[in-house]
Order: structure tokens, then sequence, then C-alpha cells
């Protein structure tokens, strides 16, 4: 497990729900952080060196759930070191970096995971089924996520380093949109920026568009100036309006569709990427399976000049 924050301790949930108790190394920038991260979750060993932990032939799979921006070199280190690599969303800031990671993982004969997480959500699963049945048919689709960093704060206190709106939070909607689509081309994107914060300078506010080849438009509204969490994408189909929303889906009357889901739960994605794994069969969160909602990013980030800020 690389990095000891509170995705980390959701995936270790999430792998004793699973029965994986094998545990070698944790591996955080802080070396205490990171024995007290191996004390409560019951790891052999724990370090600051992540060259240590992957020179260790007990380890199979590398989580990565660091800092964004060090998603991409350390997944590059795992598999170099022949290790199979779990990573958290993103995968890395620039459409570029990421086809290279894809490249090492084929040239070293790999897996790489890459954590959709909204693609496991049972309320996005059941509006995926219904379109693939013919029974919805999706004319429009337009999303908000606002989650709270007016302080640059995460889900368990204060960060030492800053989030990115685009590549980050947008990328789990605009994943969902597509995959939801079968993953079409797109057309005309285009992106709105907010002002930056004043002290860590991340920009705050975002709002992003395409158009699907087949006629459909797509936007998605992003914050971070709000208090609480608010995840929500709204479906206008020829049949009905569906909504998620944190975890619930709702028809176009109000009525719940299903028993509400925590969007912090990683067990289905887990289950299917270990499964996946010990199988030898495809997953709906292999990276290659996710590098076209990338793209999309990567037309909407040239847009912004945002890379260039």
């Amino acid at each position: 497990m690389v990095g000891t924050g509170a995705i980390a301790q959701k995936h270790m949930a999430t792998l004793d729900e699973l029965g994986i108790r094998r545990r070698p190394w944790v591996v955080s920038r802080r070396e205490e952080v990171a024995k007290d991260f191996a004390k409560f979750w019951n790891f052999d060993r724990s370090a600051s060196d992540l060259d240590k932990a992957l020179g260790d032939p007990e380890v199979d799979v590398v989580v990565i759930t660091s800092p964004s921006p060090l998603h991409v070199e350390q997944a590059t280190q795992a598999l170099e070191a022949g290790k199979d690599v779990i990573v958290e969303i993103p995968v890395g800031l620039s459409l570029a970096s990421i086809e290279r990671l894809a490249g090492r993982a084929k040239e070293a004969g790999r897996r790489i995971f890459a954590c959709h997480t909204m693609r496991s959500f049972p309320a996005i699963r059941m509006v995926r089924e219904k379109m693939l049945a013919n029974e919805f048919t999706v004319t429009q689709i337009d999303g908000t996520f606002a989650i709270p960093r007016r302080r640059n704060q995460g889900w368990n206190g204060m960060r030492s380093w800053t989030d990115n709106l685009l590549w980050h939070h947008a990328c789990h909607q605009v994943d969902a949109s597509l995959w939801l689509l079968g993953m079409p081309s797109i057309q005309d994107p285009i992106g709105m920026l907010g002002r930056p914060h004043p002290e860590t300078r991340m920009y705050m506010d975002l709002s992003l568009g395409f158009l699907c080849n087949d006629g459909i438009p797509v936007t998605h509204t992003l914050t971070y100036n709000c208090e609480r969490i608010l995840w929500r994408i709204r479906l206008v189909g020829e049949e009905d309006v569906l909504t998620f929303q944190n975890g619930e889906l709702y028809d176009d009357s109000g009525l719940s569709l299903l028993e509400p889901f925590d969007i912090r739960n990683l067990s289905i994605q887990n289950s299917d990427i270990f499964h996946a794994l010990a199988a030898e069969q495809p997953s709906e969160f292999d990276l290659s399976s996710v590098v076209p909602s990338y793209a999309v990013l990567q037309l909407v980030d040239d847009c912004l000049g945002w890379s260039d800020d």
C-alpha cells in the first residue's frame, strides 16, 4: 500500500472484507505515519522508501493512493519492479503520461487497474443495464459535483498538497458519462474556469461540456466552494429522467429505485479487480478501458490552458 490517507483506509477495509491478509509493506512519506498505519492494519513492515518495498519478492500487487502528482511515477516504478498495479484516480495529470504508463505495462507484461469507482456504483450500473437492454435511451447528461476544499481539506483533515478539479473530480463525471454511453467519440469540447484559490492557487470552479457523436450533449459543473458533498448525474431519456445522487437513484417522480449505497464503499470495485487478477480475465477497471476518458480531459485541458497556467 502506497499512501496512508483516507482512501487508503477505505481500501484496507475492503481488503479485510475480501479476506486478503498478506500485507508485506505500507509506504508513506512520513515513517511515523507508515508505522502507525502498519500497526493498525497488520502490515509486516513499513517504510518511507518505495524502492525498498518494491524490491521485496513477497509483494505481488501495489495499490497507489498517494497524492495525484505522484501516481504515474510510482506506478511506473512498480511496473518496472515486476508488480501489478492498482492506482487511484486520477491515473495521471496528462493524456501523454497515462499513455506512456499503459505502454510500460504492456512492455512489462503486467496488469494496471484504474480506480474509476463510479463504474462500481449500483445506481450507475442499473442505468447502464437499462441502456444495454434498450429500456432507457439517453438524450442528454448533466452533472454536478461539489466537494469541500475551501481550506484544502480532504476526508480526514488538512492536506499538504493541492487537488485537481479537472483531472481528479471531473474525471469521475466524464468517465461515468462515457461509460454509460459506450465510450463514444466526442465533438466540440468546451471548458470554463472560475478563479483560483488565493492561497493554494488551485482552481475552485469548473464547467465543461462536449457533444457525443450521436448527438447527445454532456455537461458537468464542479466546485470546491462548498461545505458538503453533492455527487449528482442527471440522465434525461426518451422514457424517463433518472438521477444519480450521492449513491442513490431516482426516477422523474422522485421514487428511489434501489437501496442507498455508500459512495466511499470500494467493495464492488476491488472485488472485480482482484477477481480479474486471479482469473486472468479483463476488468471494467483495466487502464486501457479508461484511457478514452483521459483523452476527453486532455481536450478540455487544451481548451482551458489548464496545464500551462
